[in-house]
């Protein structure tokens, strides 16, 4: 049962892995083209909005396409003075009885 379990919890991590791969270097694109257009230091108003933004398109990405999750909810916190985003992913495999999964990453600009 544990090794079934785990084998499921990896082949899934995995292939969100690459999907996420692709959606985390267009956020990246994204958020250098934001930074270039207001200048090198953003106000707390602008940080703000870029972080609902990441929010919601991530919830929408998941929800179009990722079937195999339910209650997606992303936490986004901005920080400012290191020009990066901690980005939190929670959700439920859909089937398994699982706890709820987190994945984190960081978006962050790279010159």
């Amino acid at each position: 049962m544990i090794k079934q379990l785990f084998t499921s919890i990896s082949k899934f991590n995995i292939s969100n892995i690459l999907f996420l791969s692709t959606f985390i270097i267009s956020f990246v694109v994204s958020f250098l083209i934001f930074i270039s257009l207001i200048g090198n230091i953003p106000n707390l108003e602008q940080v703000k909005s870029v972080s609902t933004l990441i929010q919601e398109e991530i919830i929408t990405t998941i929800d179009n396409f990722e079937p195999r999750v339910e209650n997606v909810q992303v936490r986004v916190d901005p920080r400012p003075d290191v020009h990066n985003f901690d980005v939190t992913i929670f959700f439920d495999i859909v089937g398994q009885e699982l706890p709820s999964q987190e994945f984190s990453f960081i978006l962050e600009a790279t010159r």
